[in-house]
């Protein structure tokens, strides 16, 4: 009766047991697959939620619209000059190089995640000398030992997929930083080129008022003017030449910012010409899956599928896991009539039962820091499309300020003529003169940065619609 009673309880204890375990099962199972069906349906919901304008393609389908729509950076720049320092800046800038090798880095500790789905193996060899009852005796030993956890339910591959994704991210940070470094430069080249231009201007008003200063004092000595005519001449004079001189200072500054990107030692020695550099207008056709090879955009989405495989991996972990082992050792000595070897094969079973909930929370937090990879991965969506239209934006505006500067320089070198002419019938003073002077040369100066901030414009919206300079060697795990 006994023996029944106990028999009963065992199969009840076993019951329960293996009704723990299932439960346990269940509960990882339904964890992973609802982490999944998570992160699909929040990317679906970004998809749906652009706008006709980036979501379609027209009636070309993705592969034709890639090969007809430019992705080159340098493709926009039509200056061998500008060109070749934006190659000289991938080559030898420091940050750059800096950024490569912690991505080398980072490809070669993945084999440590991608390693621990194989068979570990161990060796051993150890040898000794003691010393008993004054006889000295030696002895060796020789160990190996192979272990293997079978991945039964992906959990190590998917930890190893996470890691390169996460790689992947990384790559793509080095995409975006060769991407700044080349647009740095060709910005730095156009600032260098409307620093001249106004430098030019401005030593130009510094020759007329030199001028006029002469003239006003050669008047005034005549009794032909007043002293305040002198006067605001001189004030204008120095007002012109402090301004002259914090634009050198601005210029040398820019030259020694622009050495540094290309690697040199910033000297100010570097001159950019008189030339405009050429810079096209990116091409307009901005459908979401071309906009998509953004390196942002792409680190973020893989952001997202690390985290759906790390929060699988996490509620892996609370199912059971096996492990093979096997082990041999030799063991030699004076002492021994011969030697001695053992071997031994094991598989073991694991299962997590108790933890104080450690498990389940750290599975939980992996699902939550996998889906706010979804929400970044949103917000990073929106800014570019935001950076887009800011740039077409800002490039209308742009023109249209081009033009009405144009029209207005225009008036005002007419002007200008008319007043000289007037001027010299005596039919106007030096002051309004000087006052269409200044007016003439302030509008010149304007068109100028007009300019170069249209042109640096498109390099802002070539970077906006995910143009950028391809690698020569891309790293690969």
């Amino acid at each position: 009766m006994k023996n029944a009673d106990v028999g009963k309880e065992q199969a009840k204890r076993l019951s329960w047991r293996g009704l723990t375990w299932l439960l346990l099962l269940v509960a990882g199972l339904v964890g992973c697959v609802s982490s999944e069906r998570k992160t699909q349906e929040s990317l679906a919901a970004v998809a749906s939620a652009l706008p006709s304008k980036f979501a379609e393609a027209g009636e070309q389908n993705y592969g034709e619209l890639r090969q007809q729509v430019q992705r080159d950076l340098l493709a926009l720049f039509d200056s061998q000059t500008l060109t070749a320092l934006i190659r000289e800046a991938l080559a030898n800038n420091a940050d750059l190089n800096a950024t490569a090798k912690r991505l080398q880095a980072s490809r070669l500790l993945l084999r440590q995640v991608n390693a621990q789905q194989l068979p570990k193996a161990d060796a051993s060899i150890d040898a000794g000398r003691e010393k008993n009852a004054g006889l000295s005796q030696s002895s060796r030993s020789r160990q190996l030992a192979i272990s293997w956890e079978l991945d039964l339910w992906g959990r190590l591959a998917d930890q190893s997929a996470a890691a390169r994704q996460l790689y992947a991210a990384e790559q793509q940070g080095l995409r975006a930083a060769r991407n700044s470094i080349a647009s740095q430069v060709a910005r730095s080249g156009l600032l260098l080129w409307a620093l001249a231009e106004v430098i030019a201007i401005e030593q130009q008003r510094i020759q007329i008022l030199d001028s006029l200063k002469r003239t006003t004092a050669t008047y005034y000595r005549e009794g032909l003017t007043q002293l305040e005519d002198v006067g605001v001449v001189n004030i204008e004079l120095e007002s012109a030449r402090a301004a002259l001189d914090e634009l050198q200072q601005n210029y040398v500054g820019a030259q020694r910012d622009l050495e540094v990107l290309l690697g040199r030692y910033p000297d100010a020695s570097i001159q950019w010409g008189r030339e405009l550099p050429v810079i096209k207008q990116p091409q307009l056709t901005v459908p979401a899956a071309l906009l998509a090879e953004r390196p942002d955009i792409q680190a973020a989405f893989a952001a997202v599928i690390a985290g759906s495989k790390l929060s699988d991996a996490a509620y892996k972990a609370m199912l059971p896991s096996i492990t093979l082992g096997a082990a041999a050792s030799r063991l030699s000595g004076a002492a021994l009539l011969g030697d001695s070897a053992d071997w031994s094969l094991v598989a073991g079973l694991s299962q997590p039962l108790f933890q104080g909930g450690a498990l389940l929370a750290e599975a939980e937090a992996s699902s939550a820091k996998a889906e706010a990879a979804v929400f970044d991965y949103k917000q990073t969506v929106l800014s570019a499309m935001q950076e887009v239209e800011q740039a077409l934006s800002q490039d209308r505006s742009l023109a249209r300020r081009s033009a009405y500067y144009q029209v207005a320089k225009q008036q005002a070198e007419r002007v200008l003529e008319d007043y000289k002419m007037r001027y010299r019938s005596g039919l106007v003073g030096i002051l309004e003169l000087l006052q269409v002077q200044q007016q003439t040369l302030d509008l010149r100066s304007a068109l100028i940065q007009v300019q170069a901030a249209r042109l640096d414009n498109r390099i802002v919206l070539g970077l906006a619609l995910g143009l950028g300079v391809n690698s020569e060697a891309e790293q690969r795990p």
